[in-house]
């Protein structure tokens, strides 16, 4: 009786935790990034995983590895996510996935090149590589799809590759949509 019990106790467990990996991880560990998604109504996961789709399909948020960069701009069609705007949406997805009690309260920053190794996952740049602006057609399908970037996405860059967390509060004048 008790194999029985444990064998499908286990079953159970393994087509959960299968329906999760492929639904994509786009819900948040803890509240760090609630102000985001208080003012686009979704999280920082759920608007990287909607803009990366408008060139792959297939894209799922995948669970971001816990040094940065967290994911990489490795599809085929790279326009979605060869830019800042996806790296920023990158690095908001990683601090949401990665708050998790005990971590820093300061959050997760990406240090120098960062962006380059996130733009660069298998040898040379992907390309076009744009920053703080979307190519135009990807722009149209954001608005077509009804994909909320808030303004703040395209002033935020560094030129030497990092990022860097920012609160609620430095950013809540630019969280317009």
């Amino acid at each position: 009786m008790l194999p029985s019990l444990i064998r499908t106790i286990a079953t159970i467990l393994l087509v959960f935790l299968i329906d999760f990996a492929a639904a994509g991880n786009t819900t948040c560990a803890g509240n760090m990034t609630q102000w985001y998604t208080d003012a686009v109504g979704e999280t920082a996961c759920m608007t990287y995983q909607r803009l990366r789709q408008i060139c792959n399909t297939n894209y799922e948020v995948p669970n971001f590895r816990p040094n940065t960069p967290g994911d990489q701009c490795d599809d085929q069609l790279q326009s979605c996510c060869c830019n800042s705007i996806s790296w920023a949406l990158s690095m908001l997805c990683m601090n949401c996935q990665w708050d998790v009690d005990g971590g820093s309260v300061n959050g997760i920053d990406a240090g120098i090149g960062a962006y380059g190794m996130y733009r660069s996952p298998s040898g040379p740049f992907c390309s076009p590589g744009t920053n703080q602006s979307l190519p135009s057609d990807i722009q149209a399908a954001v608005c077509n799809k009804d994909i909320k970037l808030a303004n703040f996405l395209y002033d935020l860059f560094w030129s030497d590759g990092p990022w860097r967390v920012f609160s609620s509060s430095s950013v809540s004048p630019m969280l317009t949509v």
